[in-house]
């Protein structure tokens, strides 16, 4: 694999990236590039058969011994993937792998971070960042629309989009910028959790719905006010899509500082949420202050629960009935949160921008289009493809 910038790159200098999670397997993957990176591998990296490494063809897989100035016990498999580029493959968490680290950084090479490395060294950007993504994917739901785009299903678009551009189709151009905005939303979540946030009065069971959709109990529950003192948090998976359940303290005045600092945690949770599910008690007469609350969040999902306790209907605003206390209604309350945050679903192999960047420059050409100003456009969706040089 080239470097994609070949007008910049030192040919003498050889770059060495760890290009597995640290601590996530058995076995570490070392690569090191560069037209020197056999020599440099083969100073201290000793073939079970005697011959030097540098002598093995392309290809070949090889089981040797790491010796350096610390001791010679350490077993590798190397393998040279070309003429310039070879992967070392070591015993997995720090130790082996900082050490050839070290050992060849003594030696005049550079340490790159893995995701640095395979943006310069991918000739494709937007796949580059796909598989950097990929890496962080909590969902296969998630890690199946990145795979799309891995494999082409933005860069097509946008390189369609710019063949349009340049015959002067432009109504055809808005439309198409305009559907890849839609998923532009769901793309920025696929790594990142949408923040969903149980908010309401004390004691209107927040930490048992929380409970109650998750499985288990994360929060703790119990009858007296002010028991959920902190933002509690808990990562999970609704319909395939990546999603972080806030339970926060109750809406009340209090004297204890504890309580209220919770208090201003929960406030500024939710003024960062992608969704409020606003809780209320249904066996309650709908009163002034749940009003005056409903008002504050004519955004939020609106859930009555404990029905099991009965269900006061008169005057209150239309919402799920619930109660996590028998189940019932949280596979409403699961159903309408996803259909909340991702209304628009896209089809298998749909383009979806996903980096803040390309969502940035699809802006910026549809603002152009719609000023006349085609070659801006045209700049900005290339931009998308490649790092811009503007």
């Amino acid at each position: 694999m080239a470097p994609k910038h070949d007008q910049s790159f030192d040919s003498q200098q050889v770059e060495v990236t760890l290009a597995t999670p640290v601590g996530r397997g058995a076995i570490a993957t070392l690569e090191v590039y560069g037209a020197l990176a056999c020599d440099k591998v083969s100073k201290f990296f000793y073939p079970a058969f005697g011959r030097p490494f540098k002598v093995s063809p392309v290809g070949r897989i090889v089981f040797g011994r790491w010796i350096d100035a610390q001791d010679a016990g350490e077993e590798l498999v190397v393998c040279r993937r070309s003429s310039s580029l070879v992967e070392i493959n070591c015993h997995g968490g720090r130790y082996a792998a900082d050490r050839i680290m070290r050992t060849l950084g003594s030696q005049g090479c550079l340490e790159r971070d893995w995701k640095d490395w395979l943006v310069d060294h991918e000739s494709d950007l937007i796949a580059a960042e796909a598989r950097i993504d990929l890496a962080s994917a909590r969902t296969a739901r998630s890690a199946a629309i990145l795979l799309d785009q891995y494999r082409g299903a933005l860069r097509t678009t946008i390189e369609r989009t710019i063949s349009l551009l340049e015959s002067h189709r432009n109504d055809e151009v808005e439309s198409e910028l305009r559907r890849l905005l839609k998923y532009s939303n769901l793309g920025l979540h696929l790594i990142h959790p949408w923040q969903v946030i149980l908010a309401g009065r004390a004691n209107v069971g927040k930490s048992s719905l929380i409970n109650a959709i998750l499985g288990y109990d994360r929060s703790i529950v119990f009858d007296q006010p002010g028991t959920t003192r902190d933002v509690v948090t808990a990562h999970t998976a609704l319909d395939g899509w990546p999603i972080e359940l806030s339970d926060t303290a109750g809406f009340r005045h209090s004297e204890d500082s504890i309580e209220e600092i919770g208090l201003e945690q929960a406030r500024c949770k939710i003024e960062r949420a992608d969704l409020v599910v606003l809780v209320f008690e249904a066996h309650q007469c709908w009163s002034k202050e749940d009003q005056e609350i409903y008002d504050n969040y004519a955004d939020a999902l609106l859930v009555h629960n404990k029905t099991d306790l009965s269900s006061e209907t008169q005057g209150r605003p239309t919402g799920i009935l619930a109660s996590a206390k028998t189940g019932h209604g949280i596979t409403q309350i699961v159903d309408a949160i996803t259909c909340r945050l991702i209304p628009d679903v896209p089809p298998s192999a749909a383009a979806v921008p996903f980096r803040k960047r390309q969502i940035n420059e699809v802006k910026s050409a549809l603002n152009a289009i719609e000023s006349c100003e085609l070659p801006s456009a045209i700049s900005s969706l290339r931009s998308v493809l490649q790092h811009s040089l503007r």
